[in-house]
């Protein structure tokens, strides 16, 4: 008799049930040539130097190597970043900002100083003199008298007209130059806005409860601090001068930005009050409040800081205090 068949089973993988830990090879990644050379100490110093401030900040953000071989070594990077080139955009800046040459930058009558920057005061950014905030002035020059276009290039970081200014730290000085008087540009209009009332820092009970007793100003402690600020002169010497003309670098951004901040703040406002009479209604400003920076009412009086130097105002009011207390 035929033998009886059976069924084979199905063949199984020597492998089945095994992890395969064999895995296909990637193709190896080439490595950017601009990697290559800023690996190489020499090579990248000869390329950053070629390069303005902003070039170096868009190098850095390029990829994860770059950034590293950058800023790793804070030697290195003071290095690369104090010899880096102005950019040329403060130019671009003064025709838009200030209105100078109607905007136009191709008929700019100054040219950007590439090899001969100072870092700006604030972002450290490398700024030449042609680029950073200048104050345009109209000399007396008979040149300049009908010539607008003209008395715009006549540019100084000192001039005689505005030496008055240097130890001026009132908002209204009648030795002052009249700044609206059509002689000064708006650069320096938005500087002296600055230089006035903007940088006043003021505070409420809340903010200073150490010169207040029962949520009420203690004058007593008010007015030994201010004798005493009195006597030794330790009042707030800033200046326009100080702050923009004189030894001042700074960049147009960095200028921008100051004004930004100084009008993000209220500084003040004006209560009014509706009289009728004879039929008809008016409005009175019945006062003026001062406000603290945390929106309150300035509630504390004689005690305005300066925002440049931390130093204490002498304001028309402290002067007035100090008459009052002389006579008596």
């Amino acid at each position: 008799m035929p033998q009886k068949r059976t069924k084979k089973g199905l063949a199984v993988l020597k492998n089945q049930g095994r992890i395969n830990f064999h895995r296909q090879q990637k193709p190896q990644t080439t490595i950017s040539p601009l990697v290559q050379i800023l690996s190489q100490y020499q090579l990248m110093i000869m390329v950053t130097d070629q390069l303005s401030s902003a070039d170096i900040v868009h190098l850095t953000s390029t990829c994860k190597e770059i950034n590293a071989y950058l800023t790793d070594d804070e030697n290195i990077f003071a290095r690369i970043k104090e010899s880096a080139h102005c950019d040329g955009k403060g130019i671009e800046a003064r025709a838009r900002c200030f209105g100078h040459w109607q905007g136009d930058v191709t008929k700019a009558i100054v040219q950007c100083e590439a090899t001969e920057p100072m870092p700006c005061e604030d972002c450290k950014a490398m700024v030449c003199n042609s680029c950073r905030y200048h104050i345009a002035y109209l000399d007396d020059l008979p040149c300049c008298k009908d010539d607008p276009d003209h008395w715009e290039s006549h540019e100084a970081d000192l001039t005689t007209t505005l030496e008055a200014m240097r130890h001026c730290h009132a908002d209204h000085c009648d030795e002052c130059p009249n700044f609206h008087s059509g002689n000064f540009p708006i650069e320096a209009i938005r500087a002296v806005l600055l230089a006035g009332a903007s940088r006043e820092r003021r505070y409420c009970s809340v903010c200073k409860p150490g010169f207040c007793y029962d949520g009420e100003p203690d004058f007593r402690i008010l007015c030994d601090k201010v004798l005493d600020r009195d006597l030794h002169g330790d009042w707030c010497c800033c200046t326009l001068i100080d702050q923009f003309i004189e030894d001042s670098w700074l960049c147009i951004p960095c200028f921008i930005r100051k004004e930004a901040q100084a009008y993000s703040r209220r500084l003040k406002r004006e209560v009014y009050k509706w009289v009728k009479k004879d039929d008809e209604s008016t409005r009175n400003l019945i006062k003026t409040e001062y406000l603290c920076d945390c929106g309150q009412v300035a509630d504390v009086p004689y005690l305005v800081d300066c925002r440049w130097c931390r130093e204490q105002v002498k304001t028309s009011e402290v002067t007035d205090l100090l008459e009052d207390m002389e006579v008596f």
